[in-house]
């Protein structure tokens, strides 16, 4: 991976290497949940690489919705576009705000007491399928907000995710978040040079590649990346770059062990031929990937032969390195 890229907010790469495909997100016209769904996926290419292939799953499967549409799900932003896909299972969970906003439940995902509130115009929020999330609060603040949640995410109660000036957060696949894990992409208020004037703490996007582990009352602060099948251990306070297979602890946060994964099963319920890097998925998971994860980046025109967009989202993928 190009520290340069990450260095650069992702979103402002795509911009600059698909300009027409964020013109039609930004422009208000009947393209830009379809556009705003690519730039979802693009910004989940970047964590699952060339060698795991991307999750994709089709844009026509998903149906908008209104208030009282789904049950347990109640739109309170009047503005806030909502599509969700086949199996989706709400329990008291609201579309806040009052701001424009677009958001993507993904198959089978299930979302319970959960807030998400969209304060600024064309926030974009994407859970992928299988996502579990259950406690969850998304707050965006900053106009073109991104929170994408890669399938088979899980967070547990009090996690909160705050998304401010035009940064993203994206979570990898099968990432596993325990309870009251905080996650900002801005210090909210600007720390300035007395010589230049110059502001000094600018926004930084929040990544984690797929499948980490981040233990109860971690606090992620902008910046941060943390590389697959890596742990943090609990009330961690983390910041910068975090290699992958790792675990990491402390306040700030350091390398305790390398060459390490994890998984979801109890250790009693593994056998001796059991898979640490593959076989962690619940069988839903299984299911839906299977049908909708793809080797190749060639493949992606296959999901999408209905979407002309999709020629304006292909230059983009070159920001991955």
């Amino acid at each position: 991976m190009s520290s340069e890229v990450f260095e650069k907010q992702l979103l402002d790469c795509i911009q600059a290497q698909a300009p027409l495909l964020w013109s039609r997100f930004k422009e208000p016209n009947a393209d830009a949940p379809t556009a705003a769904y690519l730039i979802c996926q693009l910004l989940g290419l970047y964590t699952e690489g060339q060698d795991n292939g991307i999750s994709i799953e089709p844009f026509q499967e998903y149906l908008e919705i209104t208030n009282a549409a789904a049950a347990g799900l109640t739109i309170k932003n009047s503005k806030a576009r909502v599509f969700v896909s086949k199996g989706c299972k709400f329990d008291r969970v609201t579309i806040s705000g009052a701001n424009d906003a677009l958001i993507f439940i993904g198959k089978d995902a299930i979302l319970s007491s959960c807030d998400i509130a969209c304060h600024a115009k064309q926030n974009v929020v994407a859970v992928g399928f299988n996502c579990r999330l259950d406690g969850v609060f998304m707050h965006l603040y900053g106009q073109h907000g991104f929170v994408v949640l890669s399938p088979g995410t899980t967070a547990q109660a009090g996690c909160n995710f705050c998304v401010q000036e035009n940064s993203c957060l994206v979570l990898g696949s099968d990432s596993m978040l325990s309870t009251q894990v905080f996650i900002r992409t801005s210090d909210s208020h600007g720390i300035y040079d007395l010589k230049t004037k110059s502001r000094i703490n600018h926004p930084r996007a929040v990544i984690l590649h797929p499948h980490v582990w981040i233990s109860r009352a971690c606090t992620l602060n902008k910046g941060t990346e943390i590389g697959t099948h890596s742990v943090i251990g609990q009330g961690s306070v983390v910041h910068g770059k975090l290699m992958e297979h790792s675990v990491y602890s402390g306040s700030p946060v350091h390398k305790v062990r390398s060459g390490v994964t994890w998984d979801r099963q109890s250790a009693d319920c593994l056998d001796d031929n059991h898979n640490y890097l593959q076989k962690h998925f619940t069988q839903t998971f299984n299911d839906n990937a299977e049908r909708r994860f793809l080797k190749t980046h060639s493949k992606i025109t296959d999901c999408w032969k209905h979407s002309p967009l999709l020629l304006l989202a292909v230059p983009a993928v070159s920001y991955r390195a």
